[in-house]
């Protein structure tokens, strides 16, 4: 394992910390990257790393406002008859499914932050060996 500057880990570990500012947390790692692009390649390999796992998360979210204000706008035009129909209830399930998606990218990013403040790589599940190719 290569040594790293306790700098480096640091902000290794701010791009991956983004991840708990929900939807704006991918300008952390914007930022980190093209501060330190040249200057580290071990922060900018974090970097890539925390941009893309944190763009996951956008379509996601997109969908989940969509969706919720497509079926909550629709169905309030039910609720004057009397009897709010069962659609009423989904926007909820939405909400709560993304949370729950938003908790499990919030913990794995955590790890990353922990792993980088650490002066280890981590690479994210399923895009990590994806996103090598960007650190050239």
């Amino acid at each position: 394992m290569e040594s790293h500057t306790a700098d480096e880990n640091l902000m290794a570990a701010l791009a991956h910390l983004g991840v708990i500012i929900p939807f704006w947390g991918i300008l952390a790692p914007v930022i980190v990257w093209a501060m330190h692009r040249d200057r580290s390649g071990f922060v900018r390999a974090h970097a890539i790393q925390a941009i893309g796992w944190q763009a996951l998360l956008i379509p996601p979210w997109v969908l989940m406002w969509a969706g919720m204000s497509f079926l909550l706008f629709g169905t309030m035009l039910y609720v004057a008859r009397g009897v709010p129909p069962p659609e009423l209830y989904l926007p909820f399930g939405f909400m709560g499914a993304y949370g729950l998606l938003s908790l499990v990218f919030m913990v794995v990013g955590l790890v990353g932050a922990y792993r980088a403040f650490q002066g280890s790589l981590y690479r994210y599940p399923f895009i990590g060996h994806r996103l090598d190719r960007f650190n050239q």
